[in-house]
């Protein structure tokens, strides 16, 4: 399996060139989920990394981690043992990205404090790699997923962006990717039953409306570029 994943990772990297090349995503999710493959997922990550800085040594690779999961603020989960485990693969890495959404959590503050994003920068100092946000997002709307209704308006996504861009510039993050360019409220009819729970989650993430039309997100987004 080892062998495979690499042949896939060095097929993407010729045919894509890349500026930058994720070797897992959200990776701590793993660690969270199913600890005991964890170790496994080591080793496919290191040997990885060896044969695509092999044959693309100029390409930076690194990987991903669950913003929130590291903080501790979500499933219960152990933010020193994932800090601990993301620092270990670390090693074999040249940059590390967070994907981070605000709303996906009640006990997340809001509004968002602006040194909510330090601890990500901090790491990234401990390890002595650059960071960058490889996701981001929060919800213009409020969205029903199951019991719970998520926080989400106009002003909050505007004012969460805010926060994002000042951290970016103040911080030094080498990139910052918002997860949709448009929300997309039509395209949940057909989405299969079983992905509903999750897709509605960033139904209302995106810069712009379902038709296009600018929210205030937007103007800051556009101003930071």
């Amino acid at each position: 399996m080892i062998a495979v994943y690499i042949a896939f990772c060095l097929r993407a990297a010729e045919m894509m060139r890349p500026d930058w090349l994720m070797l897992g995503v959200e990776v701590n999710l793993l660690l969270l989920a199913t600890p005991d493959a964890w170790p496994a997922y080591k080793r496919l990550h290191r040997a990885t990394y060896v044969a695509v800085k092999a044959r693309f040594p100029d390409l930076p690779l690194g990987f991903s981690i669950a913003g929130l999961h590291f903080l501790g603020l979500s499933d219960d989960a152990d933010a020193a043992l994932q800090q601990r485990e993301m620092a270990e693969l670390a090693d074999h890495a040249d940059f590390i990205g967070f994907s981070v959404y605000p709303h996906l959590r009640f006990n997340v503050p809001q509004p968002l404090p602006a040194d909510f994003y330090d601890p990500f920068a901090g790491f990234g100092a401990q390890v002595g790699k650059p960071v960058g946000i490889s996701e981001s997002g929060m919800s213009s709307e409020r969205v029903r997923v199951g019991l719970w209704r998520l926080p989400g308006s106009p002003e909050a996504q505007a004012h969460c962006m805010q926060v994002l861009l000042e951290a970016g510039q103040r911080l030094g993050f080498v990139f910052i990717v918002n997860f949709a360019s448009h929300d997309y409220p039509a395209l949940m009819k057909h989405v299969p039953a079983e992905a509903q729970y999750l897709a509605r989650l960033w139904t209302y993430t995106g810069l712009v409306d379902a038709e296009g039309a600018a929210k205030p997100v937007l103007a800051l987004w556009r101003a930071a570029r």
